[in-house]
């Protein structure tokens, strides 16, 4: 679908791509419409302008969620890491140093996509959870919400507070989120 709806220069795709379940399909979109791609490479930034940078990790797992590309951008020292579908156990295996102010939470919240040790040891400030509201996995556990009010963390989810946008100017951080009905977005203060 991003392929086809966007104008899409370049893909970066993980080792195992033909044991994903649409990798065939993607890699022959990719080269039937001659869009430039490559494989992931642990620890690379891949893209870098001024003070901003996205840095890609990777693990190549048994299991098609564990090898899920985590990207961590960084803007001017405000990091917001998104672990894609990937469990707490694999972002552990990565170099993250210092602070993360925002995680985007793996597999929509499912069990073990946080830890304790990870949120205190990068000082999570936000958490936002992708979710349908009624999806059939029962997604996010409550295991993951009952760790993230642990650590106080603020959890933002889609499938209750619809879209979030995050606006960093000279490191302050403002929240928003879309209100469907007032076609509005409105500043959250925790």
């Amino acid at each position: 679908t991003l392929l086809n709806n966007y104008s899409v220069k370049n893909v970066i795709m993980p080792e195992n791509v033909e044991d994903v379940r649409l990798g065939h399909v993607i890699e022959d979109y990719i080269k039937e419409n001659k869009i430039s791609y490559s494989l992931v490479k642990n620890g690379e930034t891949f893209y870098q302008e001024n003070n901003f940078s996205l840095t890609n990790y990777y693990y190549k797992g048994k299991k098609e969620n564990e090898s899920s590309i985590v990207t961590l951008a960084n803007n001017d020292g405000y990091k917001i890491l998104f672990t894609a579908d990937t469990t707490q156990d694999i972002v552990d295996k990565f170099p993250l140093d210092g602070k993360i102010n925002t995680l985007k939470v793996g597999h929509h919240g499912a069990k073990q996509t946080v830890s304790k040790i990870f949120l205190e040891k990068h000082k999570i400030d936000n958490a936002i959870i992708s979710v349908d509201l009624n999806n059939i996995y029962n997604h996010p556990s409550l295991e993951t919400i009952e760790e993230l009010k642990a650590s106080k963390t603020n959890i933002l989810r889609t499938d209750l507070d619809n879209a979030v946008k995050i606006v960093v100017s000279e490191n302050k951080e403002n929240i928003f989120l879309y209100n469907q009905e007032k076609n509005t977005w409105q500043k959250v203060i925790f």
